[in-house]
């Protein structure tokens, strides 16, 4: 009796730290929201890990023996937390949270409209650069065009005679 009452424990702390880390999943969705299939999948992946986690532990615990009393304890633990401390940990965890990441995110938003700000001007200047610089090329060409033309007119003059 008392190995079992130790087991009823074991999975009552249990079934809180599940709940405990799918608070914390429900906190990373209120301060970073994003689609319901990226919520899908994380449940998914949440529900898989614990159902492991939760047999893990039988299997250590009772060599595998499933019992009634650890889904009950692992059940109970995760009401008890749920009814009691969930609700104030997530909204004050993501109150809390949410501080730096608004912070953050308004930074982030600074920077990258600094960077594209900059981004045009330079390309808006270089244009007018990469402008001037071909203008100044056509008129070295036309410059270098004439100086040949004339240079090969004087020459003849001077060959023929």
């Amino acid at each position: 009796m008392n190995h079992e009452l130790l087991m009823f424990c074991h999975s009552f702390f249990t079934g809180i730290l599940l709940l405990v880390i799918y608070d914390v999943l429900r906190i990373l969705r209120k301060v970073f929201p994003h689609r319901s299939c990226f919520v899908s999948a994380e449940d998914l992946i949440y529900w898989m890990g614990s159902g492991i986690l939760i047999f893990m532990e039988m299997y250590r615990q009772n060599q595998g023996i499933v019992r009634t009393y650890i889904f009950a304890g692992t059940l109970v633990g995760m009401v008890v937390y749920h009814f009691t401390v969930s609700s104030l940990f997530v909204r004050f965890t993501a109150k809390i949270l949410e501080i730096p990441v608004k912070y953050l995110f308004f930074l982030t938003k600074r920077l990258i409209f600094s960077y594209r700000r900059c981004r045009i001007s330079v390309y808006s200047h270089s244009r007018q650069v990469v402008a001037k610089i071909r203008k100044n090329q056509k008129r070295s060409e036309d410059f270098n065009e004439v100086k040949e033309a004339e240079s090969n007119s004087e020459e003849k003059p001077n060959g023929h005679g």
